[in-house]
């Protein structure tokens, strides 16, 4: 049956390729219509524009950032080579948003022959994408264009980007598939299985472990910089950098959704040398959290737990459990040697083994877990308890948001600021649960946290503080922090409540 808005006689009822409906709302959907139809008329700055203006209502849209890429690959092949790291990050945020059909798996096969993302797919397609009932014969597509590369590479001639499209095409003709299969979308996985990948939209497997290759088995997929290597007999990842130089091992990996609102990465590591300085040349983990267009949303630190601290020689392990928002794409995470004005790496090793990052509904959950932590991954005990943690959060109903109180006639706007903070104040008591206060605060449950009344720096802010410890309030705060404009007075308490003594 052809789209009801462009007509595409290849489409599904689940979606089509061409404009992204149903998922995509009409107007975005005919934008999208015409950027594919302005690429085929070889104006891929129009196809860009368009694509651009659908993703501004339609962010999540797989077809806009399929579109978008292909836009960029389309101005590469022309000669602008450095658009090829913009086709390559919308081709990656794509990735995160494909769907299970066989159409949109075809449509990124052939794009990634265009922006050298082969290898990218072939990977997903042995591992995350290794359920889906046409993996094998996506398999096969990547391999027949990976064996026609190299022989054109032997021409006179180079092959454009289009051609090798062309190729990605017609393997997939000569294997007897169709562009699109019609009748409908894909049938569900079987029991047990993910519904498609694991950096897709479709969600999160409980108990999978985000980081790949976190027991050093091999070198793929970290980024090595500096003095990094793997060793050992049972290998490990090794750091030794010097002052001048410090030395990462790096790896990025999506973020599933659905998924649980809180990450844990962990790690097991040793050190030769526990400095007088309590940190130089110490293991410890650090990296950021970014969104769908690679900008940094949170950082990876903090939490005192990020550091080695056991002794000379003695294995210790890393972590920290941070808060996801909803905007969280990817994660960034690095292996990384501490180093402390005056103090100096020399002499000391930091090694990492037994990588983990995890998603938890409970963050009490992913820090008694961190704890305990011997290298395994969290067991059905751990997972069955943070499942019900799940319902426990689900199941807490929300409070009303407090009532904005009205400034007494003639007060200033420092008064109502005041009083709107007072009234969410008041309702917030010591011993309340970290997700109660929170939907009290309108704010995600993520440990202790302030709220501001009014703009920062100037007069009129107030700010409220809820401490919280081991998932409850302890402390609750009104201060005004800013007396002048942009300058910082110690911060005044107004008001206060709770065992200051427990933080």
């Amino acid at each position: 049956m052809p789209c009801e808005i462009c007509g595409n006689d290849s489409a599904t009822d689940a979606l089509c390729v061409r404009c992204g409906r149903p998922a995509v709302p009409p107007e975005q959907a005919l934008l999208l219509k015409d950027a594919a139809e302005a690429l085929a008329g070889g104006n891929p700055n129009q196809a860009i524009s368009l694509s651009q203006r659908a993703l501004r209502e339609a962010p999540d849209s797989f077809v806009a950032r399929l579109r978008l890429s292909e836009g960029y690959a389309a101005k590469v092949a022309k000669g602008e080579k450095p658009l090829l790291a913009a086709a390559q990050r919308e081709f990656d945020e794509a990735l995160t948003r494909l769907p299970a059909e066989r159409a949109a798996h075809e449509a990124m096969v052939a794009l990634s022959a265009r922006i050298s993302r082969l290898p990218v797919l072939r990977e997903l397609y042995a591992t995350d994408f290794s359920a889906l009932p046409f993996a094998a014969d996506m398999v096969r597509a990547i391999e027949t264009v990976q064996v026609v590369r190299p022989a054109a590479a032997e021409r006179r001639f180079p092959l454009s980007a289009w051609l090798l499209a062309v190729v990605a095409l017609a393997a997939l003709a000569w294997l007897g598939l169709k562009l699109v299969r019609p009748g409908g979308s894909q049938p569900p996985p079987a029991p047990g299985q993910p519904a498609v990948a694991l950096s897709g939209t479709q969600g999160y497997v409980a108990g999978t472990n985000l980081v790949v290759n976190g027991t050093a088995d091999g070198r793929d997929p970290w980024r090595f910089m500096g003095n990094a290597t793997v060793t050992g007999d049972n290998p490990c990842f090794r750091l030794e950098g010097d002052d001048a130089s410090g030395a990462s091992i790096i790896q990025e990996f999506l973020l599933p959704v659905p998924r649980p609102k809180h990450l844990l990465v962990i790690a097991r590591t040793r050190a030769n040398i526990m400095p007088e300085d309590q940190m130089s040349g110490l293991p410890y983990l650090w990296g950021s959290i970014r969104d769908g267009q690679g900008v940094v949303i949170q950082w990876l630190s903090g939490g005192g737990n990020m550091m080695h601290r056991a002794g000379p020689g003695t294995t210790g392990v890393c972590w920290g459990v941070f808060d996801l928002s909803p905007q969280a794409g990817k994660v960034e995470l690095y292996l990384q040697q501490a180093l402390k004005a005056g103090g100096t790496r020399a002499g000391n090793w930091a090694e990492f083994d037994d990588i983990g990052a995890w998603l938890f509904n409970s963050p009490i959950n992913a820090a008694e877990f961190a704890k305990s932590y011997d290298g395994s991954p969290p067991n059905e005990a751990v997972l069955a308890d943070d499942a019900r943690a799940a319902e426990a959060i689900a199941e807490t109903p929300a409070p009303p948001p407090p009532e904005k109180a009205p400034a007494p006639e003639g007060a200033s706007e420092n008064s109502a600021n005041f009083l709107e903070a007072k009234a969410m104040y008041d309702r917030i008591e010591p011993g309340m649960s970290m997700h109660a206060a929170a939907q009290v605060g309108g704010m995600e449950a993520r440990g202790s946290w302030s709220k501001d009344f009014g703009y920062s720096f100037k007069p009129e802010c107030v700010s409220l503080y809820v401490i919280v410890k081991d998932d409850k309030v302890i402390r609750v705060m009104l201060t005004r922090d800013y007396e002048e404009e942009k300058e910082k007075h110690p911060g005044r308490i107004l008001a206060d409540k709770g065992d200051s003594s427990a933080e």
